[in-house]
């Protein structure tokens, strides 16, 4: 989510129609992205099958476990509690690294542990929705469900595989436990609203040959994901300069200041590696174009 509201039309319709085909992509590319209700978009062409072809929007839009969403409020659940988790966990086990040589393992937490867990999401929420209304109605939008792990080699984990489904792994280190979840939650939601706008649009055409530093990963990514690195970076940022800015009592302010000097810094990295090697469609520069606009409102 940027912060762009007098750049754009109404956001949500002008991104609907771009998806059902009634917007140009040329014609979409001149116009800056905002909250992309994605959940949305899928009970209207649902609710109004007679005028869009519902089977050519599904074929486009995440296409397992579509039972999963929408639901009809974000739910903070444990691992394995819903049958795609095994299935997106066995998928990616062996393929994602978070800074580790080892492969993820994941697992439910106990009882007690997802209880503290569950109420430390639950405050971190609370805390969003005092620091901007906009930001918490986006994570609303975007997030069905928030899914508590317990294990190592991942703190988060979002996947076109479970659309509106996140993991968090549970706190396990001397981390405030508020900015844990405020910080992960954000970054995961970033990911969807990119992946959203990806099923109708690349945004980048840079080969995933081309490999690229990235502030976020030892080892060296394609651009689309230092793209990605740049754009959830973005949103972490703005969220916590929000809390930050906001007056509201923190117990921690250190500590929510401390992750949005990291942030900022890993953001402007990764945002000049994309200005200067980026591929764009027009859509795409938009999106950099808007990232731009908000490193410079940032302090």
């Amino acid at each position: 989510m940027i912060r762009s509201a007098a750049k754009t039309l109404d956001a949500d319709v002008t991104e609907a129609l771009f998806a059902l085909g009634k917007l140009s992509s040329d014609q979409a590319g001149k116009l800056c992205p905002s909250i992309f209700n994605f959940n949305t978009l899928l009970r209207d062409a649902m609710t109004n099958g007679d005028e869009v072809n519902v089977a050519i929007l599904l074929e486009r839009a995440p296409r397992v476990f579509m039972c999963a969403m929408p639901a009809p409020s974000l739910s903070v659940i444990n691992f394995g509690s819903k049958p795609w988790h095994d299935y997106v966990y066995q998928k990616q086990k062996d393929t994602y690294r978070y800074q580790s040589e080892s492969p993820m393992e994941l697992k439910p937490c106990d009882g007690n542990e997802f209880l503290h867990s569950e109420r430390f999401f639950v405050e971190s929420l609370g805390l969003m929705r005092l620091g901007s209304t906009l930001f918490y109605e986006h994570v609303r939008d975007i997030v069905s469900y928030v899914t508590i792990t317990e294990g190592h080699g991942c703190w988060g984990l979002s996947s076109i595989d479970m659309f509106g489904d996140i993991f968090i792994t549970k706190l396990q280190d001397q981390r405030n436990p508020h900015v844990h979840y405020f910080d992960h939650v954000t970054h995961e939601a970033a990911h969807y609203y990119l992946h959203a706008l990806m099923q109708f649009d690349p945004l980048i055409e840079n080969p995933p040959t081309e490999e690229y530093s990235s502030p976020v990963r030892e080892d060296k990514r394609p651009m689309l994901g230092v793209y990605h690195a740049a754009f959830v970076l973005s949103n972490v940022c703005q969220n916590l300069q929000a809390i930050l800015d906001s007056g509201v009592e923190l117990h921690d302010k250190k500590s929510f200041q401390q992750c949005f000097d990291v942030s900022l810094a890993k953001f402007n990295q990764a945002l000049s590696t994309v200005e200067a090697s980026a591929k764009h469609t027009l859509l795409g520069k938009s999106v950099t174009e808007s990232m731009r606009d908000v490193s410079r409102g940032l302090s």
